[in-house]
């Protein structure tokens, strides 16, 4: 099961909305204990705020709940995205809306923010692997798949912080 934790960033302190799950295509979202307690409505029809399980199954319009999906790019925007993710030798079919949302992390425009889980149990990397798992594509070489992380950066690991942080090549004032 593919997991992200859904924050509220207000830009000087953050709270935990709650977690969306996703198994087998199917996307679940459930609020925080904390967030029930003191709730916000971010969604009152689809996702009115109590405790329990929702489960997202009005796919006509997104894969995920409307509110979620409006975290992310527009068509331009995804079209981008999929050309990063080709490049990084990812097969854009198999990445779903959670993917997508993980890669958005805390870019994204407005208040919500998506973050791997921070239980140890949760951490395994379930989610994109956009920059610490590279896959080659099929049929295609593993040498492809592995590019360096940047055009300057010698390393061919992944930086432990990426995609949130850039690699210790790129924040360097002179540029090579």
């Amino acid at each position: 099961m593919r997991t992200l934790e859904v924050r509220l960033d207000w830009g000087d302190s953050q709270v935990v909305v709650g977690r969306l799950a996703e198994q087998q295509r199917r996307v679940y979202f459930e609020y925080g204990g904390a967030f029930v307690a003191a709730p916000l409505p971010l969604s009152p029809f689809k996702l009115p705020v109590r405790s329990g399980l929702f489960e997202h199954t009005e796919r006509d319009f997104a894969d995920v709940f409307g509110v979620f999906n409006d975290s992310l790019p527009d068509g331009w925007g995804l079209l981008l995205m999929d050309r990063e993710f080709s490049k990084r030798g990812l097969d854009r079919g198999s990445l779903s809306a959670l993917d997508r949302l993980a890669y958005i992390g805390t870019r994204g425009m407005g208040a919500l923010t998506y973050h791997p889980p921070a239980e140890p149990a949760d951490a395994e990397p379930l989610w994109i692997p956009t920059w610490t798992r590279r896959r080659a594509k099929p049929g295609g070489s593993w040498r492809a798949a592995s590019r360096r992380c940047c055009r300057r950066c010698a390393s061919r690991a992944a930086h432990p912080a990426a995609p949130v942080q850039k690699c210790s090549s790129e924040s360097t004032a002179t540029d090579t």
